[in-house]
């Protein structure tokens, strides 16, 4: 669209023991401001491929990304704060609740060279379960990397 303003669109294909699990589509747009922040949106849609173990039918669960990242000028750091909405389905027939969560990501980038290790804590929503019908709640330690071409 132009230096500032992007869209972008992507597929993920989930995979366990050689099936597929999940389809899932994606669409961003973002907007970068020139003092380093930046501002973006993702949805993705989340496809189940089969069948669940107790032989429901396959839902569709939906996930919004909201970002807001800032890269400092005079450090070689980039710091993100991201607010994530899942809107699930409905778990069968005998639990018609969609029951939603929210999860906050926090992460701090190191980005002097072409591979930015990454350091994130995740808090992860409460999602019920149709078996237990109370929430599960996750917390995470990440360390990781993205290689920018």
């Amino acid at each position: 669209m132009s230096e500032s303003f992007w869209l972008g669109a992507g597929y993920d294909h989930l995979m366990q023991v050689g099936e597929t699990v999940q389809y899932r589509p994606l669409f961003k747009i973002g907007y970068d401001f020139e003092q380093g922040l930046s501002l973006s949106h993702r949805t993705r849609i989340e496809m189940y491929a089969q069948h669940d173990r107790w032989g429901n039918k396959p839902d569709t669960d939906y996930r919004f990304d909201n970002k807001i990242a800032y890269a400092f000028q005079t450090h070689l750091v980039r710091v993100h704060y991201n607010n994530v909405y899942h809107a699930i389905g409905a778990y069968s027939q005998y639990y018609p609740y969609s029951d939603n969560a929210m999860d906050h990501e926090f992460r701090l980038t190191l980005t002097k060279y072409a591979f930015q290790p990454y350091f994130e804590y995740k808090s992860q929503g409460e999602f019920k379960t149709s078996r237990y019908g109370r929430g599960v709640a996750n917390s995470a330690f990440l360390v990781g990397g993205t290689y920018n071409f």
